[in-house]
């Protein structure tokens, strides 16, 4: 860790760490210890829920690594795990329904994103999920958008102030069919009490792929379908998995460049990637071969080096040749020279 860092910064990525357990607290218990001393809890709880792992460290606080974090900060990270358990168990079942519909005309949907990424952590409710993205073959577009209105999901999107589902405004609209999605998302209201909505993001281009020489998203659908590389709850190839989360992390950063509210993601993403990459089954060499086939290697560049930077020890040494850096970062003022010497403020920024 860096030692410049705040002690309330330093916790926050400890409990964020895949590889923290009792055992490293055990071998630096003083420094632990201090960083406990020096908490500020209200800020600890802040960045947490602004990083969206408030339900992961809410878990590794209570039950992986109890009686370091005082209560003051443990107790609301497990109500936000307890919480968002229960909106997780409403999604997981309503995107079965869904799944089930879709099957039932022929569609052959693959779930995406968090919906995927969530049977990775400790357990699915440690991941915090926003919607369910689904991956739709571009054939079957129009007859799964059908299926969800059908099921009684509009196309619109929600007030922050009381839910309600309004239509878009051309501007919207064209915002993020352009820049986040190929379908627009539709919404239904939740009988659940921890839930208001259910938000429904369909993609019929994976990772924005489909070009000349590039990989179509119904070759990847035939491909895990034909291996059986995916099972019910949407374990699909695990390289695919990987490249999704590193390419919708990076297309976020560009935002966050010049948005305070999207920096928040970074480390969500991070663990994400992180999580799939430590699998045991991960085919590390297969997956460089997807990467250089896609031409996505700045995605997974931009990710592995910030997973180095704040979990050196949980990246695997599988992806050594992914560490490399940009000249296009510096642009973005990501880091200062070419020494891998990370400047300060550019990190404070992501704790802000």
């Amino acid at each position: 860790m860096n030692q410049n860092w705040s002690s309330t910064c330093q916790l926050l990525l400890a409990f964020a760490d895949p590889t923290f357990n009792i055992r490293t607290v055990a071998n630096e218990r003083d420094m632990y210890i201090d960083f406990v001393r020096t908490l500020d809890d209200a800020e600890f709880v802040r960045l947490a829920r602004q990083h969206r792992i408030s339900a992961l460290i809410g878990w590794r606080a209570t039950y992986q690594i109890p009686n370091l974090l005082p209560d003051s900060a443990r107790v609301p990270l497990l109500q936000d795990l307890l919480i968002n358990s229960r909106r997780n168990e409403s999604l997981f079942s309503e995107s079965a329904r869904l799944l089930a519909s879709f099957a039932a005309i022929g569609a052959r949907v693959l779930p995406r994103k968090g919906l995927v990424v969530a049977t990775r952590y400790p357990t699915e409710g440690c991941r915090q999920l926003g919607d369910m993205d689904f991956l739709v073959p571009r054939e079957h577009a129009k007859q799964v958008t059908g299926v969800a209105a059908a099921l009684g999901y509009k196309i619109g999107k929600v007030s922050g102030s009381s839910g309600d589902v309004r239509a878009r405004s051309r501007h919207d609209l064209l915002f993020w069919q352009y820049f986040i999605r190929t379908e627009p998302m539709m919404f239904r209201r939740s009988d659940n009490p921890w839930l208001e909505h259910y938000a429904l993001d369909f993609r019929t281009d994976l990772l924005e792929l489909n070009q000349p020489g590039r990989i179509d998203v119904s070759d990847v659908i035939s491909t895990a379908t034909e291996t059986g590389s995916f099972e019910h709850k949407g374990q699909w190839d695990l390289r695919y998995l990987a490249l999704d989360v590193c390419v919708h992390a990076r297309r976020e950063s560009d935002v966050i460049e010049n948005a305070d509210s999207g920096r928040a993601l970074i480390l969500g993403r991070i663990i994400d990637a992180l999580l799939i990459w430590r699998d045991q089954r991960f085919d590390h060499d297969g997956f460089r071969a997807l990467v250089a086939l896609t031409g996505c290697d700045d995605a997974v560049h931009w990710v592995v080096s910030h997973a180095k930077l704040f979990f050196p020890n949980a990246i695997p040494s599988n992806l050594d040749w992914a560490a490399g850096w940009s000249d296009e970062w510096e642009t973005y003022g990501v880091y200062e020279g070419r020494s891998h010497n990370w400047s300060s403020k550019t990190v404070e920024r992501w704790f802000k």
